[in-house]
């Protein structure tokens, strides 16, 4: 909630909403405890990220996000997760090319990795995200193209299950930055 407030402090006139970034990326994880070469047990998940955010100063932006997970195991039938929410984020950088910023987010999804580190859908999980970034400009190839690299964590308490869930996920991706430097 303090976080609300200093962001309407914050907020200038002149910067709200004068920069608007899409971003999408894919995330490709596969079961780091099998052995692809001797093992018949296989786990891949395959996570789609799309967002959209709106500079609300210099430095802050406030957007949405969107995250399809898909994973395949051996043995099991396909399963698909949702998580959506809202995020903040901060830049450190002066300069107006590239930024280096933390990410705040709240989400809700059905996306637990409960006991014995298995998978399951379960409805109505809040998350708490925190997470760093870089946007590098790609400005040789396309105006306003920028290669996104961030890292996420997202954490949810279950009561019924008595532990905390993770979900964490990289990010190599695209964005594109409409208005002004």
């Amino acid at each position: 909630m303090i976080n609300v407030f200093v962001i309407i402090a914050q907020t200038n006139k002149n910067y709200f909403n004068r920069n608007m970034i899409i971003g999408t990326s894919l995330t490709y994880m596969l079961d780091q405890n099998s052995d692809m070469l001797n093992s018949t047990y296989k786990y891949h998940e395959l996570t789609w990220n799309a967002n959209i955010s709106v500079s609300i100063n210099k430095r802050i932006f406030l957007g949405m996000q969107y995250l399809s997970i898909n994973t395949k195991e051996t043995n099991k039938a396909n399963e698909h997760y949702d998580i959506y929410g809202l995020f903040l984020q901060y830049n450190f950088l002066k300069n107006r090319k590239n930024r280096l910023f933390i990410e705040n987010s709240i989400s809700k999804g059905n996306y637990c990795m409960c006991d014995n580190e298995e998978y399951e859908k379960i409805e109505n999980l809040y998350y708490l995200g925190i997470g760093i970034g870089y946007d590098l400009s790609l400005n040789k190839f396309l105006n306003g193209l920028y290669l996104d690299l961030s890292f996420l964590k997202y954490i949810t308490h279950i009561q019924s299950y008595k532990i905390q869930s993770y979900y964490t996920q990289y990010i190599i991706g695209l964005n594109y930055r409409f208005g002004k430097e």
